[in-house]
């Protein structure tokens, strides 16, 4: 089972890499509590908001001998759009929690390359990962990246 303690050391540790991320973690079980803990964002500048989402825990074995756990988990970033920004603030917001989910996404190759058995992405099931816009998450676009890890019973 993903630890909760393991992913939230990663993400408070990548925060603090990333200038255009606020500073703020936010891990969550439900939409619902993103959309009160996002709500008092600003998103000011060039920042946008890294939502974790907390991973379910689907069983994956054969047998007793191969048990394990997929891992289903959610990446957040969005950005504030402002209505009577136009289409090209939102593109422009866009472009940015792109280039975020890109640099997440690289963090998380990097860090499997580098720590191997003892990262906490190791079984990460790379065929798994799915990149997808959001609009008006909660006043706010971006993207959300979907990834499966699996882990040992």
């Amino acid at each position: 089972m993903l630890l909760l303690s393991d992913l939230r050391a990663f993400v408070d540790n990548y925060i603090t890499t990333r200038p255009n991320l606020e500073p703020e973690v936010i891990v969550v079980a439900s939409d619902d509590e993103a959309s009160k803990m996002y709500k008092e964002h600003v998103n000011a500048n060039d920042s946008c908001t890294l939502i974790t989402v907390i991973p379910s825990h689907d069983s994956d074995s054969n047998d007793e001998d191969t048990a394990a756990f997929k891992n289903n988990l959610s990446f957040i970033i969005v950005k504030k759009t402002d209505a009577t920004g136009g289409n090209d603030l939102k593109l422009d917001n866009y472009q940015l929690c792109q280039l975020e989910m890109l640099a997440l996404s690289l963090k998380i190759k990097a860090l499997i390359n580098q720590f191997g058995e003892d990262c906490v992405f190791k079984d990460l099931d790379i065929n798994s990962i799915q990149i997808t816009p959001v609009n008006n998450y909660f006043s706010g676009n971006g993207y959300i990246m979907d990834v499966t890890n699996k882990t040992d019973f």
